[in-house]
């Protein structure tokens, strides 16, 4: 009975973190999410008697690989503010937009990459 106490709640922790990761809008608070989320797969691992695998999941994600994200966190931010995204954002360019036009572009450089057998196409991504 306990066991199964136990899993629900780390269960609905880990669910409820990785909505939290999904659905916040501030980084911070998503990588807050995805720390909560970290320590409810732990408890699950200790539950499971695994207790090394709930050591290294504390200890290297939420300890070092979440810290480390929000040290690179004010970089991501300024690259998000880069001139040319404000002009296409001021052009009335929405993000869904601009994802699409450069997934587009993407693929067209890898069908003109195939077709040049390798060689780079000139005039894109100039």
């Amino acid at each position: 009975m306990v066991e199964l106490v136990v899993f629900l709640v780390a269960g609905a922790a880990c669910l409820a973190g990785a909505l939290g990761v999904v659905l916040n809008s501030n980084p911070v608070h998503a990588a807050l999410s995805l720390v909560g989320t970290l320590f409810g797969i732990a408890v699950l691992f200790v539950a499971q008697e695994a207790n090394f695998l709930a050591a290294v999941q504390v200890i290297v994600y939420a300890g070092a690989i979440v810290p480390a994200e929000l040290a690179q966190l004010p970089d991501k931010l300024k690259a998000l503010n880069a001139p040319h995204l404000r002009v296409l954002h001021h052009h009335g360019l929405r993000h869904d937009e601009l994802a699409h036009q450069v997934h587009e572009a993407v693929q067209l450089r890898r069908v003109e990459l195939d077709e040049t057998g390798g060689r780079i196409a000139a005039g894109c991504f100039a």
